[in-house]
């Protein structure tokens, strides 16, 4: 407790105030422990408000999460909504099931998700791992594209609230602005451009003169149908994806995204990944292992990583 340390420091330090070297003492006593009561405050904000590279804490995200996903049931898909999926990626496509965040986390540090990543979820559901990509992870941009639009709705609903939540718990850190036009929509962070606003560079993981905004875009529709051009960094939730829906999306990844680096998904990519390398796969719980209690059954599960092979030596040089 601050205010107690201040206090205990005072309090040792009133015994010299009967003469004049004794206040000599306590004022340099005084100002010792002022001193120390800053930097002690300054490092409790820096643990208690920033991550390691983007705006919020886990802690925080976690009850952001919490908060604007509550109230939506099981995110089912309707009658036809069903049909329209089956129709383009599987029969068994429209079920739903979600990474948590606790385990996404684990996925994002494999990836080393950072400030200059381009991150998506191709099938991203209700967009939690999009927002925790944004706002935790500090991307300069996460995409989320899904064919469901009923779960697209809840997902642009819940970012609305997420942003609103980021603007009421830091309203000096920058700008928060929130569009949707033709279909897309999109939140951006700016951070305050303030040569002194060393809080905010810190949170950020940015220099505030840049102003670079990170962004989360959340897109209805057909992920092969997305432009992958700038994307690094992809995670694919696709235990009910069809084979032929896979073998499309590794095909896309393959010849459209120059720039990726890391991809996980649930289900082992049918010939692997040309130019990647498989690593070992990690096993985690995700939501509809969570609350299993039969030992019959495996609570975690395998999710296949991929890291794009190092590019060969030039013999020339």
């Amino acid at each position: 407790n601050h205010s107690n340390f201040f206090s205990l420091c005072v309090r040792n330090s009133a015994v010299r105030r009967a003469t004049t070297d004794g206040m000599k003492h306590y004022i340099k006593a005084t100002a010792l422990c002022l001193h120390l009561v800053l930097i002690v405050g300054l490092c409790a904000c820096e643990e208690q408000d920033g991550s390691a590279s983007g705006a919020v804490s886990s802690e925080v995200m976690d009850g952001w999460i919490n908060n604007a996903w509550t109230g939506f049931g099981a995110f089912c898909a309707g009658d036809e909504e069903l049909a329209m999926v089956s129709e383009i990626a599987g029969a068994n496509a429209a079920t739903y099931g979600e990474i948590m965040p606790e385990q996404f986390r684990e996925v994002a540090n494999w990836m080393g998700l950072g400030k200059d990543d381009v991150f998506m979820d191709m099938g991203s559901g209700v967009g939690k791992t999009v927002a925790q990509a944004w706002l935790e992870y500090g991307v300069q941009l996460s995409v989320g594209v899904e064919l469901v639009p009923s779960r697209h709705a809840i997902a642009v609903s819940s970012m609305l609230e997420v942003a609103e939540l980021f603007k009421t718990e830091y309203p000096n850190l920058g700008s928060m602005d929130c569009f949707d036009e033709e279909g897309v929509h999109e939140c951006c962070f700016i951070p305050k451009h303030d040569a002194s606003a060393d809080w905010s560079m810190q949170l950020t993981g940015r220099k505030v003169e840049e102003e670079v905004p990170q962004c989360a875009r959340l897109l209805q529709g057909d992920m092969l149908k997305q432009d992958l051009e700038n994307v690094t960094t992809v995670w694919i939730s696709s235990l009910c994806m069809g084979p032929e829906q896979l073998d499309s999306a590794v095909a896309k990844l393959e010849v459209e995204a120059p720039k990726l680096r890391r991809v996980a998904s649930i289900k082992r990519l049918p010939g692997g990944l040309l130019g990647f390398e498989e690593d070992v796969p990690m096993h985690l719980p995700m939501s509809w292992t969570a609350d299993v209690d039969d030992t019959q059954f495996p609570k975690d599960v395998a999710v296949h990583l991929y890291s794009r092979s190092p590019e060969p030596a030039d013999p020339t040089t």
